[in-house]
């Protein structure tokens, strides 16, 4: 029986280890998971050599834990007498630089029999994980309301009260810019000489660490309930996104930028990094301490509750693993996909990946950034984002240059424009593509705008005059405000259009029409449309009754008779006869009534070069001129009707005549 229950435990043993490595492969499974004596409130790291450290909540026995990749201690370095909550930040020389609630700031050596380097005496608790500068000075809060930088060799450097405890794990900006919060509600940055180079207040305390963006924005969260967006160089406030408790995890920033952070409310927020907007949020059930690591497929992993959760990159549930106690630990992602992360039950686990490590296009893709938790941003040169508004984007030519105006905020930066990639500020009419861009070495930003340049308005002066007939042509003039060429078309009317040159053919009303259809520059004028009064005369006469030829013969002579009728063409047209035709006879009347002789006749109206006199006479020697008294004729349209009265002479006898002149 003996034989027969050890053959059964190895049964038993053989058929969890074959379920352990079948499972193996199944990513957010167990890999394994290794006992460490106390709650795990800190986040572990990962040196580049594999190994994992993490500190826990013991007050005896080991308090920060190097584990080996498949989970057995390697040590284990009892030197605090309190709790280790920080994560341990590991330089890249390797040493481990981890504080404890015991007010005491430790330099571990990863290898070899002495484990202590040295150990640094704050005045308060040390719940502040390390960031590390490029330099090797060690930065880090404590609850005696201090600042601290320490020099590589443990002592300090400069330290910087606050007004009250420093929970906060201190974030290095690219240009060395350190960020922290604290619980008197302010973030601060400090210069990496120790000076203040800006703090902005919140509405409570913020026990959140900073994330920091690609272009140097500050991310981080605070118990009034609101995830802030800072400007690095100036702590002006971007913008802010309440979410519905407080803040306490610290936020990361993934490509984009998006913003992912965890909320007391119990909701996973990822968070447009540029506006402030919501791209989507996930509820979760209980509140998140835990701050996520960002995946390089996009999936996100944290704690929450009794489990660690992972989300894929739209916010959807991809797999959890449950735990026997809170996760409040942030996770690190190892290079192989493992993720590590501690819980409250007192272990470390393993998780199984899928092979992908962490993001490495994120600016901030875990809590402390990296695998190592050193807390520091890519070196560079912290540049100050700028607004730039675009100006005067609309305009109409002139035939000036019409450059866009640019003012920015903060004022005074300078600005390169170019339209349509040139520098040449444009002058004819157009669209136009503006791209403003800062020159400024510690300022950047851009932005583009459209200018457009409407064609110029113009009109027409065009005002020829009334005027008699003549075979001489009349050459029009009309300019427009442009300066650009008018063109004429003949609307109606007795005449001939040649470009600009008019030539009538008889006498009455011509209509002319005067155009310009702009160019580039130049909107089309309205057309102008003038009427000339043609008046009628001897000449409008002679077009409208001789051919050209007969006109160079002399025909139109005025004294020239041509009906046999013995009167000449300067009567005939006076009278508005054809002069080919003979004058029929009652062309003119006389009357007697009441002792009054009237002498009658009708002619053309408005026949300005002539001259009419009704003369008589009793004897046809001597002749006298009477006045002609002339009325719009009631029967022929555009004649008179005129009369001339004479007194009835003695004799009983009365001669009339009409002389017609020139």
């Amino acid at each position: 029986m003996p034989w027969a229950r050890v053959l059964v435990g190895f049964a038993l043993w053989v058929g969890l280890a074959w379920a352990a490595v079948a499972a193996s492969a199944q990513e957010g499974t167990r890999k394994w998971r290794s006992y460490v004596t106390a709650p795990v409130y800190s986040s572990p790291s990962l040196a580049t050599d594999g190994t994992i450290y993490v500190g826990v909540e013991a007050t005896t026995l080991g308090k920060v834990y190097a584990l080996l990749a498949t989970g057995s201690v390697r040590w284990s370095f009892p030197g605090p007498t309190d709790w280790v909550d920080t994560s341990p930040a590991v330089a890249d020389d390797g040493t481990i630089y981890v504080g404890s609630w015991d007010g005491r700031l430790f330099a571990l050596n990863p290898t070899g029999t002495i484990r202590l380097k040295w150990s640094y005496a704050a005045e308060g608790f040390i719940a502040s994980s390390p960031a590390l500068g490029a330099d090797g000075t060690i930065y880090f809060g404590s609850g005696d309301s201090s600042f601290y930088a320490l020099n590589p060799n443990g002592s300090l450097k400069w330290n910087y009260p606050v007004g009250d405890w420093v929970d906060s794990s201190p974030a290095i900006g690219p240009d060395g810019t350190i960020y922290f919060g604290s619980w008197d509600n302010n973030v601060y940055a400090l210069t990496p000489g120790g000076t203040l180079r800006w703090q902005f207040e919140t509405g409570n305390n913020v026990i959140s660490s900073p994330a920091i963006g690609a272009d140097g924005t500050v991310y981080i969260g605070s118990t009034d309930t609101k995830l802030y967006a800072l400007n690095g160089a100036t702590g002006a406030k971007l913008w802010e996104y309440q979410t519905g408790g407080e803040i306490g995890a610290s936020p990361i920033v993934g490509a984009g930028p998006i913003v992912y952070v965890g909320s007391a409310d119990g909701y996973f927020y990822a968070i447009d990094g540029r506006t402030g907007a919501l791209v989507w949020r996930r509820s979760m059930g209980l509140d998140i301490y835990s701050s996520a690591a960002l995946r390089a497929d996009g999936v996100l992993i944290f704690g929450s509750g009794y489990n660690v959760h992972a989300l894929n990159a739209d916010g959807t549930p991809r797999w959890s693993l449950a735990t026997d106690d809170y996760v409040d630990s942030s996770p690190v992602i190892a290079a192989d996909g493992t993720i590590y992360i501690g819980s409250l039950d007192r272990y470390v686990y393993a998780i199984n990946g899928n092979g992908l490590g962490p993001a490495t296009d994120a600016p901030w893709p875990m809590f402390r950034r990296n695998a190592q938790r050193q807390g520091r941003a890519p070196a560079g040169v912290l540049k100050t984002p700028v607004t730039i508004t675009l100006g005067d984007l609309s305009a109409v030519y002139d035939g000036a240059p019409k450059p866009v105006t640019v003012t920015t905020a903060p004022a005074g930066v300078n600005v390169a424009v170019a339209y349509n990639g040139s520098a040449q500020v444009p002058t004819a009419a157009g669209s136009y593509t503006v791209m403003a861009a800062v020159t400024d070495a510690t300022y950047e930003g851009s932005a583009t705008g459209t200018l457009v340049i409407a064609p110029a308005t113009q009109t027409i002066a065009f005002a020829p005059a009334d005027q008699p007939f003549s075979f001489t042509p009349l050459n029009l003039v009309a300019t427009a405000t442009s300066g650009l060429p008018v063109s004429f078309t003949l609307v109606d009317g007795p005449a001939l259009l040649d470009g600009a040159t008019l030539t009538f053919t008889g006498a009455g009303a011509v209509t002319v029409r005067a155009t310009q259809p702009g160019d580039a520059n130049h909107a089309a004028a309205a057309p102008v449309e003038r009427t000339i009064l043609v008046q009628a005369n001897y000449d409008s006469w002679t077009a409208r009754y001789f051919s050209l030829a007969e006109l160079a013969a002399g025909l139109d002579d005025p004294a020239a008779m041509l009906a046999g009728d013995g009167l000449a063409n300067l009567w005939k047209y006076a009278l508005g006869f054809d002069p080919r035709t003979p004058v029929p006879s009652g062309w003119a009347t006389v009357r007697i009534a009441d002792a009054t002789w009237t002498y009658a006749f009708s002619r053309p109206s408005g026949l300005a070069d002539v001259s009419y006199a009704v003369e008589y006479s009793t004897d046809l020697v001597n002749w006298q001129t009477r006045a002609i008294f002339a009325s719009t004729s009631l029967t022929k349209e555009g004649w008179e009707d005129c009369e001339a009265r004479v007194s009835a002479p003695a004799e009983g006898r009365l001669f009339f005549r009409l002389r017609v002149t020139r």
